[in-house]
């Protein structure tokens, strides 16, 4: 999808030819942040040292789309994973916040709730505690084995349109489907977006968790820029891919994750759309948050910030910056 070959091979990456949404040919170097190793390559002594691979943010000259230029072997990245949700206090709290808001918009007892990326099942244990069924979806073998030890249903695989079709011939269609901050780590972003059109009811509600692009923007959450964030998600781009797979916004919260996400919530039909929502699409369009002028100054302000810190590290270590 967008990537230079058909398959990966352990350790590799590839270079996308391609916008990973739009398919349009010409996806603009905003931030080249050099080679870096990827996101939580961890390594003992005596163990080979993980490749390095280009850090490139890129900008879709049609869509906007704001996204990495590379794409490391996703079965290297998420198939062991190191990170639980259950260790961040924040989280474990907000799950219950997430349930609640989730119940107000649903209003319909035993709901079916599937979540793609569900990591240990934290957040589906707030929804088995208000008497929903739940399944949950990680490609990450070992934390799959954490969630159903503490009794969360999880299948440990990467969610996709054809895993969706399976799940469903298994339990049928689904009240609600979840995808906490996992969109942005997607390659096949199309195929995950497809699965979630195939697993929702007609019903249904879908909810959809990503760091702000605006925020990362504003605020130079350049920090947030690593391998596993193939997109830096603003709601245009993501309300943008929904709508390609009938998926229509129509409520926005916010939330603490990641240093400030939006939630937003979907459904297949026309409903009234929420002073949130309109909000935040009205102050997207003021600030340009897709622009590729606005991501130019983004780069200049990341670039100089670094060296500012970088200086500062050196002068508190004693040391001239190389």
């Amino acid at each position: 999808m967008g990537t230079s070959k058909s398959e990966f091979k352990l350790h590799e990456f590839e270079t996308i030819v391609c916008c990973r949404i739009c398919r349009h040919a010409k996806v603009q170097l905003v931030l080249d942040l050099g080679e870096q190793p990827p996101a939580n390559s961890l390594y003992k002594d005596g163990d080979n040292p993980p490749s390095f691979v280009p850090l490139r943010l890129g900008r879709c000259e049609s869509c906007g789309t704001i996204q990495l230029l590379e794409t490391v072997n996703p079965g290297q990245l998420f198939s062991k994973y190191v990170w639980l949700t259950q260790t961040a206090k924040t989280a474990v709290q907000y799950a219950e916040v997430f349930a609640d808001r989730a119940d107000l918009v649903l209003r319909k007892k035993g709901l079916s709730v599937l979540e793609v990326g569900s990591n240990d099942g934290t957040f589906l244990k707030a929804f088995q505690r208000r008497g929903h069924k739940v399944l949950g979806v990680d490609p990450a073998s070992n934390i799959g084995e954490v969630a159903r030890a503490a009794g969360v249903p999880t299948v440990s695989d990467f969610f996709s349109a054809e895993l969706a079709s399976k799940l469903v011939k298994e339990s049928g269609k689904f009240d609600l489907v979840i995808a906490r901050n996992v969109l942005p780590h997607v390659a096949d972003l199309h195929s995950v977006i497809d699965g979630i059109r195939e697993a929702l009811s007609i019903s249904g509600v879908a909810i959809f968790e990503f760091h702000r692009a605006d925020l990362i923007m504003e605020e130079l959450h350049y920090d947030s820029i690593y391998h596993e964030h193939l997109y830096l998600h603003s709601l245009q781009s993501i309300e943008n891919i929904a709508s390609r797979y009938g998926l229509k916004a129509f409520d926005l919260n916010e939330s603490p994750i990641s240093g400030g996400s939006f939630v937003v919530y979907f459904a297949f039909d026309s409903r009234d759309e929420s002073q949130s929502l309109i909000a935040a699409r009205a102050y997207e369009e003021k600030i340009q948050v897709n622009s590729l002028k606005s991501w130019q100054n983004f780069s200049d302000l990341s670039r100089e910030h670094i060296a500012k810190f970088r200086s500062l590290v050196f002068r508190l270590g004693s040391r001239q910056p190389p």
